[in-house]
Order: C-alpha cells, then sequence, then structure tokens
C-alpha cells in the first residue's frame, strides 16, 4: 500500500512499506535527522524508521509534513486494522482498511 505524503511547501512524495520516494531532496537532511533515513541508491528511495516517522505524522513537525489526502477516495474499515498509523499485517501505514 501506498501512501501519499506532502510537505507544507508542496513537496510531493510516496511511502511504501519503509520507503520514501519522491519530491524528497528538499527534506533529504530533515529524513535523515529525524527518521534515520538511509539513502538506497538502486532503487533512488529513502528508507526509514517507520515508528519515527509516525511519531512526526501523528504529531508536529517543522516542515508540515504529513498525509496528502486531497485526492484520496473514501475508504472502508474492512479489514484487519481498526485505526490509521502503521499495521503490522502489511507493513505499511494504513487507514483502517487493511485487508492482509
Amino acid at each position: 500500500m501506498t501512501t501519499k505524503l506532502t510537505t507544507r511547501k508542496g513537496n510531493k512524495m510516496e511511502i511504501t512499506g519503509n520507503e520514501i520516494s519522491g519530491d524528497t531532496y528538499p527534506v533529504k537532511d530533515y529524513l535523515k535527522s529525524y527518521c534515520d533515513a538511509r539513502w538506497n541508491k538502486e532503487r533512488k528511495t529513502w528508507t526509514v524508521d517507520v515508528e519515527k516517522l509516525n511519531d512526526l505524522l501523528d504529531g508536529g513537525n517543522s516542515i508540515g509534513l504529513r498525509i496528502d489526502d486531497s485526492d484520496t477516495v473514501t475508504r472502508k474499515a474492512t479489514g484487519t486494522a481498526d485505526t490509521n498509523g502503521w499495521c503490522n499485517h502489511c507493513h505499511s501505514y494504513c487507514w483502517g482498511d487493511c485487508q492482509s
């Protein structure tokens, strides 16, 4: 499952599992400092500590990193997860709709 992220300045990123891709260059130092991110040059993604990323998404952060729900569809909670957040079933960020 892929979740779209955005910053206050409009940088668009996606997180799949524990990898962030997209317009990450402007926030690379922030990702390294706060999410223990490491660059994967073969995949051209950042590998992050998902728990630290969830802490940033749940609380405030200085770059305004948040889930971009501007173009999401209505989701129905039908799966095993009952809240938004890190899902141990699919190893990704879920919206309460995990079906794994």
